[in-house]
């Protein structure tokens, strides 16, 4: 996937809806929203809140000394297990949650999305993240992120 999306204005290029719709197929058609962000983070960290680093099995921020490397779907379920996720089987909206959802493509780890009202947001490589229903992003193309893997859930706190 690759993305330089915004002008030197920084103005969202009109073409990248057509290039986010030829990624994945299933959200031709579809209500999207098209958000500015920066190369300072992935999806995995947008969606612990995290915006200034990339975490993934092959970067420096992965918990290494306590999560191996190469662990796949686990690996990342143990991620957001530091973080207070626990699984849960929906991804309806709760009130007092905030979940994830990780897509992959049979056991090979792809994306996360964080949810948002009764939207989610991802974070798409190293440009733009896009508002969007769970079901908008599957597919098995190459850039298109497979089906849900799992879903997470954890109590919002009032953090002071």
């Amino acid at each position: 996937m690759k993305l330089k999306i915004f002008g030197k204005s920084g103005q969202v290029k009109m073409d990248i809806k057509k290039e986010i719709e030829s990624w994945f197929p299933n959200i031709i058609g579809k209500p999207f929203k098209i958000f500015k962000s920066n190369n300072q983070f992935n999806c995995v960290s947008f969606t612990l809140d995290i915006f200034d680093c990339y975490i993934w099995t092959n970067e420096s921020q992965w918990p290494y000394n306590k999560i191996p490397r190469n662990s796949g779907i686990d690996g990342f379920k143990n991620l957001y297990k530091l973080y207070d996720y626990i699984e849960c089987d929906s991804d309806v909206y709760e009130v007092g949650y905030e979940k994830v959802a990780f897509y992959a493509k049979g056991d090979i780890p792809q994306h996360a999305a964080k949810q948002f009202g009764n939207m989610w947001r991802s974070k798409l490589g190293p440009g733009c993240i896009i508002e969007h229903k769970l079901e908008w992003l599957f597919g098995h193309t190459e850039d298109a992120y497979g089906e849900i893997s799992f879903i997470m859930k954890r109590k919002i706190t009032n953090k002071l």
